[in-house]
């Protein structure tokens, strides 16, 4: 679940995933997206990747985002990141540290409002 998927095109260079994976609780992960011109850097304050991309489309504006981030694990990931007027779709390919291909994860999102977020993401951390 993504808080806003749009943020990059609208001057909010962060992005806050919740992920969920089976019976295990909620993990929300931030990352920060530095922007210079068209390229970025991206970094999670909780540390775990760090990582280099490209945008394209009009400045603040942007339509696609490419980008290759090194997890603390040794793993790779690839991704390309698509912006909609009020949406994101997402391929990325992981990469083991052998740099052989691991798996390829399709993602979408749209936007919701704040106050519908806050109370998905309370109902979904108290798990």
């Amino acid at each position: 679940m993504y808080r806003d998927p749009t943020s990059i095109r609208r001057g909010k260079p962060e992005e806050v995933v919740l992920s969920m994976r089976g019976q295990e609780p909620a993990v929300e992960t931030s990352t920060l997206i530095r922007i210079d011109g068209e390229r970025v850097t991206l970094s999670s304050p909780q540390g775990g990747f760090s990582g280099q991309g490209k945008l394209r489309g009009p400045e603040w504006a942007w339509t696609q985002m490419t980008f290759t981030v090194k997890m603390d694990q040794g793993t790779t990931v690839e991704g390309e990141d698509e912006f909609a007027p009020e949406s994101i779709t997402a391929t990325k390919r992981v990469l083991g540290p052998d740099g052989k291909l691991q798996i390829i994860i399709r993602e979408s999102g749209r936007t919701i409002s704040e106050t519908l977020y806050d109370l998905l993401r309370n109902r979904l951390k108290s798990k």
